[in-house]
């Protein structure tokens, strides 16, 4: 006879708009999906989809509905033949010829009746009675006679075992702390970032998601920390690890990590070394800034030095200034205080202070691995010196610093440091390959907001959220320039190129956006820019190539709807930095943008 069997197979439709997402993804984002994931584990498929959802990509959000409505399977009917088996019906009797066995029959029967009769009374039959219709059943022998008869049929009985019903189990509650977590993202590097920032924006991403349930664990091994949370009654772990920048990117390379938190940019050495296992990590996808900070030159709260120019400064960390009477001060020893070999706060200090004047950092110098800690050491020390992220300085003193005697004496303010005009601004990156979890991408995105960039203000950094300052005259700076400075307001924001063209480099292309949606805010606000370069090459080479970048960003903005009422070039003049580092000339090279 034929069967008909049901069974699941993947809904044509599903995997047709799967695939489209698949290529889009790879694309657009430069991620791979996991296409046995996206089908088998609706937990994934769900969480990745409303990822994409919230890129409010137009090219994505068709797809993403389709995926969402489109059912993952469909039912298939499958017809399985198989050989007919001949089966005589139960109750068929053989028609009897009469004439010759009618005695022996009888007494057949009688004996089957009497055994029927006997196993009925003992409760191991049923007996029931049917008549027989008579057919035509072919033989050896031609049957002249057919007849009716009627005979009892034995049916065994059917034994059914008693089943149990089994109980359902009961769901195991998820708790906290859990020995059985799954790891979501894993941040290792800088100290300055993971001790304090850090904890704050995942606890206020998990917030954002919906997740209440979180708990941060005590290790026993310093510098490392974990936070656990439950979210669909799983918990989950995220892993803080914070012994330096650069332990963040051997961390990366060791797959230890899923992003490499650091206080500094990614050397050049280290993106060649990550480089066959994740592409360019110094590229827009792989490079997001946090917020910026600034290097404070601190000193305690009874010294009264008040400013310094970059040179002298050099000169104290690398130990040829040792006493304070060379200072203006009374004749004690300075005590030098410095972070560690690992810190991104010490090697930018190095690039920015000690390299740019071909000095190293003193021997004597005492090594301490957190700024907090630091920053305490200055208190308790009359005659100390030292360095720390803005945010831990504390009741200590700053120092003013020059990048040179041809530039001003800056202190480290929100707006000094948001402009990256202060000497020791810095950006505060993290790093990522382009392949990571929607999960994470999320976490990017989140610290980018503007949500995210006030909790980077709240905790004592510089957020990206662009602000109004008036500025003052500088002293040497062309007619023009403090014109601007009588009529109209600063941003805090430039706009810093690539060495010897006019291409954005990460920060000022995610930049656009903020600026752009500033002007949205403030309509009646017209835009000036003014460009600027380092002072390698001709002085009117220079003034050319300033315009050129400040057109490049009109153009930028132009293709977002807002207009430029005013562009200026003003090639080498103005400089923040000194001219004679790499990184100093790269301050150099920058848009400002005005407002009138």
């Amino acid at each position: 006879m034929s069967e008909q069997s049901k069974k699941l197979i993947i809904n044509p439709a599903f995997k047709k708009q799967l695939l489209l997402l698949k290529k889009n993804a790879l694309d657009e984002l430069q991620i791979q999906i996991s296409l046995d994931k996206m089908v088998n584990d609706k937990q994934y498929r769900q969480t990745f989809l409303n990822e994409l959802d919230g890129l409010g990509s137009e090219s994505f959000n068709d797809i993403v509905a389709q995926l969402k409505r489109i059912p993952v399977y469909i039912e298939s009917t499958a017809t399985n033949s198989e050989p007919s088996v001949a089966t005589p019906p139960a109750t068929e009797t053989p028609i009897v010829e009469k004439k010759s066995s009618f005695i022996p029959i009888f007494i057949s029967l009688l004996v089957v009746a009497l055994i029927a009769f006997s196993a009925w009374k003992l409760g191991f039959i049923n007996v029931n009675t049917q008549k027989i219709v008579a057919a035509s059943v072919e033989s050896n022998a031609a049957l002249s006679t057919a007849e009716v008869v009627t005979e009892p049929v034995v049916i065994a009985p059917v034994v059914v075992p008693e089943q149990k019903v089994a109980e359902p189990a009961t769901p195991k509650i998820a708790t906290l702390p859990s020995d059985e977590s799954i790891v979501s993202i894993r941040l290792h590097g800088s100290n300055t970032l993971n001790a304090g920032l850090m904890p704050v924006l995942l606890e206020s991403y998990l917030r954002k998601k919906g997740i209440s349930e979180i708990k941060w664990l005590v290790h026993t091994q310093q510098f490392e920390r974990e936070l656990q949370y439950i979210d669909n009654n799983k918990v989950y772990s995220i892993k803080l690890d914070s012994h330096g920048s650069s332990s963040g990117f051997k961390a990366l390379l060791n797959e230890e990590a899923d992003i490499a938190v650091a206080s500094r940019k990614i050397l050049d050495a280290e993106i060649e070394m990550l480089r066959p296992r994740y592409g360019n990590l110094s590229r827009t996808r792989s490079e997001f800034t946090v917020g910026l900070d600034g290097i404070a030159v601190i000193v305690n709260p009874e010294n009264n030095l008040k400013s310094l120019t970059n040179e002298m400064l050099a000169k104290v960390f690398s130990g040829e200034i040792n006493n304070w009477k060379h200072l203006g001060g009374e004749d004690a020893t300075i005590n030098v205080y410095s972070r560690n070999s690992g810190s991104g706060t010490l090697k930018t200090f190095k690039n920015i202070v000690l390299e740019s004047n071909e000095l190293t950092m003193s021997a004597q110098a005492t090594q301490i691995k957190s700024s907090h800690d630091l920053s305490e050491q200055i208190a308790n020390d009359l005659h100390g010196i030292g360095f720390v992220s803005l945010h831990y300085v504390h009741e200590n003193n700053k120092v003013a610093i020059a990048a040179s005697q041809e530039t001003e004496i800056l202190y480290p303010t929100r707006f000094t440091v948001s402009t990256e005009d202060y000497l020791l601004s810095r950006r505060l990156f993290l790093y990522m390959p382009t392949n990571v979890n929607p999960f994470i991408k999320g976490f990017s995105r989140f610290v980018a907001s503007q949500e995210g960039q006030d909790i980077v203000e709240g905790m004592g950094f510089v957020s990206q959220n662009i602000k109004l300052e008036k500025a003052h005259n500088i002293a040497n700076a062309p007619a023009a320039y403090n014109n601007y400075v009588n009529v109209g307001k600063r941003l805090s924001v430039d706009f810093r190129f690539e060495s010897g063209g006019n291409e954005l480099d990460t920060k000022g292309k995610h930049d656009i956006k903020r600026l752009v949606d500033f002007i949205s805010e403030h309509p009646s606000h017209r835009l000036a820019l003014m460009g600027f370069s380092d002072s390698l090459g001709e002085v009117a080479e220079n003034k050319a190539l300033s315009l050129v970048r400040a057109r490049a960003l009109e153009k930028e903005l132009n293709a977002y709807g807002v207009d430029v009422s005013a562009i200026e070039s003003f090639g080498a003049s103005v400089p923040i930095a000194s001219n004679k580092s790499a990184i100093g000339r790269s301050k150099n090279r920058r848009v400002e943008v005005w407002v009138f």
